[in-house]
């Protein structure tokens, strides 16, 4: 999946995003967002050892500034059908 981080300001930032919950793989060490500008990441989002219904919070820091946190709840469908019985008429 792709996390987009947007800057709406007139200056650069820099900085970093942390997973506070979920098992996020292919977050960058160092962020850079242009001016009025956009940066994509791509990740990966294991959710092996997660609930069937969890969520994922991302929280960062940008120019010295912590960011207000994205929580993002998502249900790992394929585990919901691995343990589902099939039901024929």
């Amino acid at each position: 999946m792709k996390i987009v981080v947007w800057n709406f300001s007139s200056e650069e930032k820099r900085g970093v995003l942390r997973s506070e919950s979920g098992r996020l793989a292919g977050l960058p060490a160092k962020i850079i967002v242009p001016t009025q500008g956009k940066t994509e990441i791509a990740v990966t989002l294991n959710t092996s050892e997660e609930p069937v219904d969890s969520r994922l919070v991302l929280r960062g820091r940008f120019n010295g500034r912590v960011t207000s946190r994205l929580v993002l709840p998502y249900v790992a469908f394929w585990k919901f059908a691995k343990n589902s019985e099939v039901i024929t008429c």
